[in-house]
């Protein structure tokens, strides 16, 4: 019943099986991975759990949890489950991770990992996934035909192997593409799906070859059905599919195809997830925050829907939400939601809102992007916010934070700069002179009109009219100099002469 995909049939009879063992290891293995085929996670995390109260080293539950995490997209507790996989059994743990996974994330260098594939085939010459991921390696780490050739080998002796390896017939696939052979690429994806008529995957993999290979989307929305039509809540399958509906505007095809999805297994939050994911690319971004919430209602360590919060909570100016969802979200995973791209992000909307918002939301969302982001790269265009809309004290208080931070020396020549400004409006004689002197000892590129801004301002007005000069007469007749100089400065230091 499971290779058939039949979930309810396979978990009726391990039930039954349990009711007469009382409790089985390999038993709540197998439910553990029919209600994670399904979606549901929270009941596939729970067996998984009694198997690790039974075996606190069972390796296979240590690694099942790992992966589970890192589905959910929880990638700091996959690692730690992942860690405790390898201190129950190192070698099995890795190849069950993938080797090439492995020797990719902790980046290997070339020498050793080619000593490892080579240790995990004569660890276990009978399995072809060894074979499958030396192949891979060769193929996507090399363009020396010798290699590739090698890499071809390895495919094939994966196959001979085990006929029914579906991911060797990928590999191969796509490696023939790389070797501009598209032909004999689409034959070894059909040679695959007749060895293999009953296993989505086959299927799948032959899509996903039309879709991003061939750009053949027809032809890749058929496969991925197919794949459906033997796996009904294949997730990676709906994934792509949904995905491709979507850039093709056909967002009412996928949230027809989701809802009766959900109606059939609501306890899945990746289809949930899925279905704001749709909205969200229509702009339908309060029927997107619903779909998100119902994710992580589902399961609160779900945190692929805390991003994506984040940025439909933006959408709708729920700016404090926003925060806590990214914060959320870079807590489960750092890598993968790192604060400076989630700040960059919000840089960017700032930016637009400057042009089509108004100054209420382009402050807040400058604001925010510091709180996500306490660096330099985030926090110098709030402060210089700030200081450009007569709020100089404000400004200069942020900017003294970031000047106690290591920056590339641009941005901290940027930073001296604008803690020179905002202490000129604030009268500030004190800091002004500190700063600019301490930027005098930086800076090695001369900026006139900036020099001519503080020497007015101290009095001296015939060394700073003679720096004035000097400057570039067309930046003091443009708009660019309000994005530089704040009203109050161009009016008494600049302007008037």
């Amino acid at each position: 019943f499971l290779d058939q995909h039949k979930y309810d049939d396979a978990k009726s009879h391990i039930e039954n099986a349990l009711g007469l063992a009382g409790s089985s290891e390999e038993a709540y293995i197998k439910l553990g991975v029919i209600n994670e085929s399904q979606g549901r996670y929270q009941a596939a995390e729970s067996y998984y759990q009694k198997v690790l109260d039974l075996n606190p080293k069972h390796t296979i539950a240590l690694t099942k949890m790992s992966n589970l995490q890192n589905r959910k997209g929880n990638l700091i507790a996959s690692k730690e489950w992942y860690n405790k996989a390898l201190e129950s059994d190192s070698l099995n743990t890795i190849i069950e991770y993938g080797l090439f996974n492995y020797v990719t994330d902790n980046r290997i260098n070339n020498k050793t990992a080619e000593y490892l594939f080579l240790k995990a085939i004569d660890y276990k010459p009978h399995y072809s996934s060894v074979y499958v991921q030396y192949a891979d390696y060769l193929s996507l780490k090399n363009t020396n035909r010798k290699r590739l050739i090698l890499a071809d080998s390895m495919y094939s002796k994966a196959i001979r192997k085990n006929p029914h390896d579906v991911l060797a017939y990928a590999g191969k696939g796509w490696l023939y593409k790389k070797l501009n052979n598209t032909r004999k690429a689409v034959e070894i994806f059909k040679k695959g799906i007749e060895n293999n008529p009953n296993k989505p995957e086959a299927f799948y993999n032959t899509a996903n070859f039309y879709n991003e290979g061939l750009k053949d989307y027809k032809t890749a929305e058929t496969y991925y059905l197919k794949a459906l039509d033997k796996d009904k809540f294949y997730l990676q399958a709906y994934s792509k599919l949904v995905t491709l509906y979507n850039k093709q505007r056909k967002q009412n095809t996928s949230i027809t195809l989701l809802n009766n999805l959900i109606k059939e297994n609501p306890k899945a939050p990746d289809f949930w997830n899925l279905l704001g994911d749709t909205y969200f690319s229509i702009n339908e971004y309060q029927k997107a925050i619903d779909a998100f919430n119902k994710a992580i209602e589902l399961d609160e360590t779900y945190s692929k829907s805390y991003s994506n919060l984040g940025y439909s909570a933006l959408q709708v100016n729920n700016f404090d939400s926003a925060k806590t969802y990214y914060q959320k979200a870079n807590a489960f995973a750092p890598y993968k939601n790192p604060k400076s791209e989630i700040s960059a992000t919000i840089l960017t909307m700032a930016k637009n809102k400057e042009k089509f918002g108004t100054p209420t939301e382009t402050k807040a969302l400058y604001k925010l992007a510091f709180e996500i982001d306490e660096s330099v790269i985030s926090g110098l265009p709030y402060a210089t916010y700030l200081y450009l809309n007569n709020e100089p004290a404000l400004a200069f208080e942020k900017a003294k934070l970031l000047h106690r931070q290591d920056a590339p020396d641009k941005l901290k020549v940027e930073n001296l700069k604008l803690l020179v400004k905002a202490a000129i409006d604030n009268q500030d004689t004190e800091h002004a002179d500190l700063y600019f002197n301490i930027l005098l000892k930086k800076n090695t590129i001369p900026d006139f009109l900036f020099a001519s801004v503080y020497y007015r301002f101290k009095g001296d007005y015939q060394k700073g009219n003679a720096l004035i000069r000097k400057s570039n007469p067309q930046l003091l007749r443009s708009n660019k100099l309000k994005e530089i100089y704040s009203q109050n400065t161009i009016n008494n230091y600049i302007l008037d002469r």
